[in-house]
């Protein structure tokens, strides 16, 4: 009776560790872990001052040797008219270009030819691959002009060889500044947003415990040349709109619950 008596008060007082060991697992969270996490974005308009436009040659031969070097000559010339309009060189680029066959469709006759009653009877067919001619296309990007060069550009490029243009891309030298300014407003939005979640859920909102940049899209950014243009630009043949840009920035902040 005495060994039994040993064994069920042992048994009593591991039961009643395992039981303050569960009470300190399950006890109140800890006040660090009572956060609100808002995502916010603003965007802020910039008029950009800086453009690209894709200039394209085109050249045929009736053979592909002929076929490229009329397409070489057309869109060194081109690439030349650009550098005496004091473009940088680093901002002309020769970003695709391709020499392939021309097909057509040749027309063949039979005469005379037997119809099923026995009269004669012109027959005609198209062969549609019948290589007529190789065609030679370069396309040339031209960047960092001014907007208010982006026509006198274009005329000068169709007047040394160039087939046309492929469109106007613009961008902001005052990317970053814009970029600084989107970002402080983004935070302020979470704020906003934050505080109103507080006030819904019954709790004051603290300070901030965590802040994440989201993604950033620098594609409207424009990096200055090293060179400059030198005289001023002449009169434009053409002119644009440019409109303006976009700039946005993303945030995820938490904050504290008070």
């Amino acid at each position: 009776m005495k060994a039994i008596a040993k064994f069920m008060a042992a048994a009593a007082a591991v039961l009643a560790l395992a039981g303050c060991a569960a009470t300190a697992g399950t006890g109140p969270a800890k006040s660090e872990d009572k956060t609100i996490t808002v995502n916010a974005s603003s965007e802020v308009k910039v008029v950009p001052d800086k453009a690209s436009i894709t200039v394209f040659t085109v050249a045929q031969g009736a053979s592909a040797e002929e076929a490229q070097r009329a397409g070489s000559e057309a869109a060194n010339g081109v690439v030349k008219r650009l550098k005496e309009m004091r473009i940088d060189e680093k901002e002309i680029q020769t970003s695709w270009t391709d020499l392939s066959p021309v097909y057509g469709t040749a027309e063949e006759q039979i005469e005379p030819a037997i119809a099923p009653d026995g009269a004669s009877a012109t027959v005609a067919w198209g062969v549609g691959n019948d290589i007529v001619d190789y065609e030679m296309r370069t396309y040339i990007e031209v960047g960092g002009i001014d907007i208010e060069r982006v026509g006198e550009v274009i005329r000068a490029s169709v007047e040394a060889g160039a087939a046309g243009a492929n469109g106007v891309r613009y961008y902001s030298s005052d990317y970053d500044s814009a970029y600084r300014e989107a970002l402080i407003e983004a935070i302020g939005a979470a704020r906003a947003k934050a505080e109103t979640m507080a006030r819904a859920g019954g709790v004051a909102l603290g300070g901030i415990v965590s802040m994440n940049e989201g993604y950033e899209n620098r594609s409207v950014a424009y990096k200055v040349a090293d060179a400059a243009y030198g005289a001023a630009a002449e009169e434009a043949a053409l002119d644009v709109a440019p409109g303006q840009i976009d700039v946005s920035a993303n945030v995820t902040v938490t904050y504290e619950i008070l």
